[in-house]
């Protein structure tokens, strides 16, 4: 199997996407997601075209994600999951710091998830922007439910939760440790302690009940193995997070 390693250089740094590698034989390719989800303005994130593609190259007969991500682009997100999900590898996930918003849902493609004992997880409502009538907002709101109905049913058949109750723990923003995740049947298994650490500047996302551990924003990690350290996270418009725009609708993150 190739090596694929997704980079771009800012502000003279390099920045390391994602990762497609051999592991120890090549009976597992590994993969690191260590970025927010869709390319922003910048062009900084995972997007999920080129991702999907080289997904597909993959011949190893298991895949191991190592994911550590704020979240992002909730198309993008969903097509990454479905690519992971329709690989006919057998895919374990491993949450090495954050799995946060459409992260959440990408992590949910492992048919074994195994969570850091010192990483997070949360789950939280899609939220988008509009410009234009009452009606016009009418609609990004109805879009957004349906997102949300989405997520929730992914959600629950993952879980095990009723509908209800997971519905209200996204409204709340809800942030769960390794044992709450495990708890609450997001994630099968919590590993040892990971060297990767949610590194990102959490504020440009707009989460409301960020843990006082994460409200610092140091720079955001690299994919283990590489060199460099790449600038924090940065979105679909200066300071915000990757966005997905819908034309004559407005943009939609989670």
């Amino acid at each position: 199997m190739r090596l694929v390693t997704t980079t771009r250089v800012r502000d003279g740094q390099p920045r390391p996407f994602y990762e497609i590698r051999n592991a120890a034989s090549d009976d597992v390719a590994e993969v690191f997601i260590y970025e927010q989800i869709g390319e922003s303005f910048w062009g900084d994130g995972v997007g999920a075209k080129k991702f999907a593609a080289d997904l597909r190259a993959i011949t190893a007969p298991r895949i191991d994600l190592h994911l550590n991500s704020p979240g992002g682009s909730v198309f993008d997100g969903q097509a990454i999951h479905n690519a992971l999900v329709r690989h006919p590898a057998a895919v374990t996930v491993f949450i090495d710091g954050l799995a946060a918003s459409i992260a959440s849902v990408i992590a949910l493609a492992g048919e074994r998830i195994i969570m850091a004992s010192n990483a997070l997880f949360m789950i939280h409502d899609p939220s988008g922007g509009v410009w234009g009538t009452s009606d016009d907002m009418m609609k990004m709101a109805e879009v957004l439910d349906k997102i949300k109905d989405t997520i929730v049913g992914q959600y629950a058949e993952r879980t095990g939760q009723a509908a209800a109750d997971l519905a209200t723990a996204m409204s709340e923003e809800t942030w769960y440790t390794a044992q709450e995740a495990l708890d609450a049947g997001f994630i099968d298994e919590i590993g040892v302690e990971a060297s990767a650490t949610a590194a990102f500047d959490l504020s440009r996302f707009g989460y409301r009940h960020v843990p006082d551990n994460l409200t610092a924003a140091p720079a955001a990690p690299t994919v283990p193995g590489q060199g460099g350290a790449p600038g924090p996270a940065t979105g679909g418009a200066p300071d915000s997070p990757a966005d997905t725009w819908i034309p004559g609708l407005g943009f939609v993150n989670f």
